[in-house]
């Protein structure tokens, strides 16, 4: 189990040893390598199509604007000659993951290090439990799937982990160490600045020896923050790519992006889940990578690190804080459940305790180890199935489940559910089409049709809920200066709604056609006839006639959507969850309209995708209390943003 010792009980632990060489390029190549294997080729889902965009067009994204990753995986799809736009950044990511993999080793090797008051282990047995540590920080679904699809996660994970990764080896000298780190801060904080504060109290521990020796050695930190944040200038520079979501050009417009002040209000009391809520889903995300078992690990490995005989006892503070204040955080910010964006956030978190299990299993081996000495020692039989359970459960089947759950977890990356659903409205819109689009996911699907694809590139979209980003409306009317009579009474009242009036202003010279959601119906309903995803508007108000004699063509067209979506099972709750809203929108919208047929009609579609929902059988009821034809209160079942 253990090999023999080559130092004196009183040798203190060996400060640069390092992990074989194949063990470090399989820490690095192993995660890298499953990333590009489950990466998809679509566009992919929530923020992917739109970071993708920005990515292939140099364009500034959503805030904080995220300038470095725009930067690296515009340059990374411009050279890597394989695949489309999506599987290209994804393959720059992977080289991410390969960083964050390495660093989990090194802190893994660090804390199976020999021990003044322990036997050395074999290199065999250091190097199993260092590589299966670090395998099970990079291959769960928190790390994994940050790397199969566009986002800017696995990038913020890979600065963030490198200080923690050279402040726990030691393998640099001290002032060289405080130099990368604050070049890895300062990049942090021009990628995924929230990420990267939640590392800033962990390094401030970190470098604080070094800061009360020489005040002077904080002059590379502050060149190396103001060095990176420069890289904010691309925001201004890019504000009039086309792939430019936001386009800020004065100071204010900057600040406002570059902070992200728009999603202020997404945090703490603004959240609507209770506090003990959001701890209990921040803990399931983290579970869902390193299972029930690897989190007790890994809090046995902090509380172990925390020792004074512990190879990583002047680390064990920066890496508890990291862990505590990324939790914290994510709590904090709440919106985790079912949220693949919420576990990275949580990468820091799942490193510290990935790693860190490490710790616990070199202590497990060296107690049973220890146990066989006595003369009261458990049988052979009992001391190799406690080895099974508590080392070789943790170091090699934990990496093993972890990958099967990203592998799970990231089918739907891989179809082409969002390709399909960007297409419906676009194939079927008139020439020269307008289209209000009000659901987020909408608009970055269209935004990658239109831009990487270049599909209908003589439809306008208009992105009803990002109309206040900077430049936005400017942008839209440059394009199509149609656009300006309907944003007139908007640009007198910036962030006033788009009312029905407004969009309908434009019927007469464009064919104008709107995403219905429960923010617009009461303001479109009298003007729109259904036609698949999008309704059309009319200028005058339609009639009862008008609205069912289309119904029949809409109820068509929403089959045909749903069996191209079915084609594509791997991704059967996503597109249940996009059949159930518009079915559930068209329910309420033909109920408003009086065409109590098809609402019912369309009630039983979205009932058969979700037969419990209660709105649905509140419009069913208040269907079925007043028979024949004539509009209903719907204000009881349409919910509120």
């Amino acid at each position: 189990m253990t090999g023999p010792s080559h130092r004196s009980p009183a040798q203190s632990p060996r400060e640069h040893d390092k992990p074989p060489a194949l063990v470090s390029w399989l820490a690095a190549a192993l995660p890298a390598l499953s990333a590009v294997l489950l990466a998809g080729s679509s566009m992919g889902h929530l923020d992917a199509p739109e970071l993708a965009s920005s990515a292939a067009g140099l364009g500034v994204t959503h805030p904080p604007g995220h300038p470095l990753w725009v930067i690296v995986h515009g340059l990374g799809c411009a050279l890597v000659p394989i695949g489309p736009v999506a599987f290209r950044v994804a393959i720059v990511s992977a080289a991410w993951l390969a960083i964050v993999g390495r660093a989990a080793l090194a802190v893994a090797w660090r804390a199976t290090a020999p021990i003044d008051d322990r036997p050395e282990l074999s290199l065999r047995w250091r190097s199993a439990l260092a590589l299966g540590a670090s395998l099970l920080a990079t291959l769960g679904v928190a790390a994994l799937r940050q790397s199969t699809r566009s986002e800017v996660y696995a990038l913020a994970a890979a600065l963030a982990v490198t200080p923690l990764a050279l402040f726990a080896t030691r393998a640099m000298d001290e002032g060289a160490r405080a130099r990368v780190s604050a070049l890895c801060f300062a990049l942090g904080l021009a990628n995924h600045h929230f990420i990267a504060l939640t590392t800033a109290p962990a390094l401030a521990v970190a470098i604080a020896p070094r800061v009360r020796k020489s005040p002077r050695s904080l002059i590379p930190w502050a060149v190396a923050l103001a060095s990176a944040l420069t890289l904010y200038a691309v925001l201004p520079l890019r504000a009039g790519a086309p792939a430019s979501l936001a386009r800020p050009r004065s100071i204010a417009e900057i600040v406002e992006v570059a902070s992200a002040r728009t999603f202020a209000k997404n945090t703490g009391s603004g959240v609507p889940d209770a506090a003990g809520v959001r701890v209990a889903d921040v803990l399931d995300a983290i579970a869902q990578s390193l299972s029930s078992a690897g989190i007790l690990a890994g809090i046995i490995g902090l509380a172990l690190a925390s020792r004074r005989a512990s190879p990583l006892r002047e680390s064990a503070a920066p890496l508890a804080l990291v862990a505590l204040v990324s939790i914290a955080a994510r709590v904090w910010l709440g919106f985790t459940r079912d949220n693949p964006d919420a576990a990275g956030y949580l990468l820091p978190a799942v490193f510290v305790l990935a790693a860190l299990s490490a710790h616990a299993t070199r202590s497990a081996l060296d107690a049973i180890g220890a146990a066989s000495e006595r003369s009261d020692a458990p049988s052979k039989p009992v001391r190799g199935l406690l080895v099974l359970v508590l080392v070789l459960v943790p170091s090699a089947l934990l990496p093993i489940v972890a990958l099967a759950g990203s592998i799970m977890d990231t089918r739907t990356d891989r179809t082409h559910t969002s390709t399909t659903l960007a297409l419906a409205p676009l194939v079927t819109a008139p020439p020269r089409a307008v289209l209000f689009a009000h659901g987020p996911n909408t608009i970055f699907r269209l935004r990658y049709a239109q831009l990487v694809e270049g599909e209908r590139p003589d439809v306008t979209v208009v992105p009803v809920p990002l109309l206040a980003y900077p430049g936005m409306v400017s942008a839209l009317i440059a394009k199509e200066p149609a656009l300006a009579p309907v944003f007139a009474r908007y640009l007198l009242q910036p962030g006033r709604a788009i009312v029905a009036r407004d969009a309908t202003s434009l019927a007469t010279v464009r064919p104008v056609l709107a995403e219905l959601d429960p923010d617009n119906q009461s303001e479109y309903v009298r003007y729109a006839i259904p036609s698949g995803p999008f309704a059309t508007l009319l200028e005058a108000p339609t009639t009862l006639a008008d609205v069912r004699a289309a119904a029949a063509r809409h109820f068509v067209r929403y089959d045909q959507l749903a069996a191209q979506l079915n084609k594509e099972p791997e991704s059967a709750r996503e597109s249940n969850e996009v059949l159930l809203w518009m079915a559930f929108n068209d329910a309420v919208f033909f109920a408003a309209r009086g065409a109590r047929p098809e609402a019912r009609r369309a009630i039983e579609r979205a009932l058969e995708k979700s037969p419990n929902e209660t709105r649905l059988h509140m419009l069913r009821e208040a269907l079925d209390r007043t028979p024949g034809d004539g509009p209903i209160d719907v204000t009881p079942v349409v919910p509120r943003s």
